[in-house]
Order: structure tokens, then C-alpha cells, then sequence
């Protein structure tokens, strides 16, 4: 005997994995003009890499363009280690404040509590 807690229900109408909207078809103008921006960009594309007059010239270029990317990179670098360096400095100014007030606090009630337990002594 089994327990109808454990049986698997067949029900057709869920509708736990299914789309709740439909996907609308692209109109034909969208898609036309998706097309022709695709392919002019691959047009410009292609002729501004066959503009440049030849291959030792591209080369260069190439060597030019990844030296400046790899010392943009080192600024950038050295940049970041600045910012985190002061951020650093500015998270412990914060957190030395917090800790003073919290020592400070302790200590007061510290300080409190000695006092009432002090006079509490003497009353009796």
C-alpha cells in the first residue's frame, strides 16, 4: 500500500518551466535593418584594415598600439594601488574612531558599574 502523498501527480496544465509571455517575431523592418547595419560595419571594417598600405606598416602599427595598451595598463595599475592604498587609510581612520569610542564606552560603563556596586557595598 502506498500513500497517495508519494504518488506522482499527471498533470498536463502546469506550468512551472514555461514562458509566461510569448516571444513577439522581430517585424520585418527590424530585422532588415539589423542586416544592413551588420554588414555595412563589416564593410567599413574590412576597409579600414585594407587601408593601411602594407604589411610591415601594419605590423608596426600593431607594435605601437599593444606598447601603449600595456603601459595605459601600468597607469591604470598604478592608479588602482593608489586609490585602494588611500581607501585603506581612510577605512582604518574610521575604524580606529570606532574603536576609541567603543573602548571608551566600555570603559565608562565599566567605570559605572563600580560605582553602584561600590555604593550598593557601603549600604549594607
Amino acid at each position: 500500500m502506498t500513500s497517495n502523498l508519494f504518488k506522482k501527480k499527471n498533470n498536463l496544465n502546469r506550468k512551472v518551466f514555461r514562458r509566461k509571455y510569448s516571444r513577439r517575431k522581430r517585424s520585418i523592418f527590424r530585422q532588415s535593418l539589423e542586416a544592413i547595419l551588420m554588414l555595412l560595419l563589416g564593410i567599413f571594417l574590412l576597409d579600414f584594415i585594407n587601408s593601411i598600405p602594407n604589411r610591415t606598416q601594419w605590423i608596426e602599427t600593431l607594435k605601437v598600439t599593444w606598447s601603449d595598451l600595456i603601459q595605459s595598463l601600468i597607469g591604470l595599475l598604478y592608479s588602482l594601488i593608489t586609490l585602494m592604498t588611500g581607501l585603506f587609510v581612510v577605512i582604518g581612520i574610521a575604524l580606529g574612531f570606532i574603536l576609541i569610542l567603543g573602548g571608551t564606552l566600555r570603559i565608562l560603563r565599566l567605570i559605572n558599574f563600580l560605582i553602584i556596586k561600590n555604593h550598593n557595598n557601603n549600604l549594607n
